[in-house]
């Protein structure tokens, strides 16, 4: 009866063990990527933003920046005159199941002037870029100082 009993607690604890470990990991991603199952207050705003020059004049449909999953507040500079952000793999990173991102390059990438949505108000405070297919698809400027 000792011996059935040390198996049922060593099985008891492997459970609960690994079970906080789940909750734990999975805290930490949900935290990490909060706007892509809607818990981020910016969730609807970030789903708002378009590529810039996919207006919707004459039929056509604006392309949104961010499908709740490529948009994530980034470090910038300015480098010979040009904003960079940075782009790693830990920000954007490449999973089988999160494979729209690209290769994320961890270097410094130019923001491509014509990818910055200028006048947009950024309720994240943060520089935000939006990272598809290897390549910036939006920027939206950081509002702290």
């Amino acid at each position: 009866m000792s011996i059935l009993g040390c198996a049922r607690c060593r099985h008891a604890r492997r459970r609960l063990l690994f079970g906080a470990i789940a909750l734990l990991t999975f805290g930490r991603f949900r935290s990490s990527f909060a706007h892509e199952d809607g818990t981020d207050p910016n969730a609807a705003w970030l789903r708002s933003l378009t590529v810039p020059g996919t207006g919707g004049g004459f039929g056509g449909s604006a392309r949104s920046c961010c499908n709740g999953q490529d948009c994530r507040n980034v470090e910038t500079r300015i480098r010979d005159g040009k904003l960079e952000a940075w782009v790693d793999d830990k920000t954007f990173p490449d999973t089988p199941k999160n494979s729209i991102f690209g290769h994320a390059p961890n270097d410094w990438v130019p923001i491509p002037e014509a990818a910055i949505l200028r006048g947009q108000t950024n309720p994240t405070g943060r520089p935000l870029l939006c990272w598809f297919q290897s390549q910036v698809q939006c920027f939206v400027e950081g509002t702290q100082v």
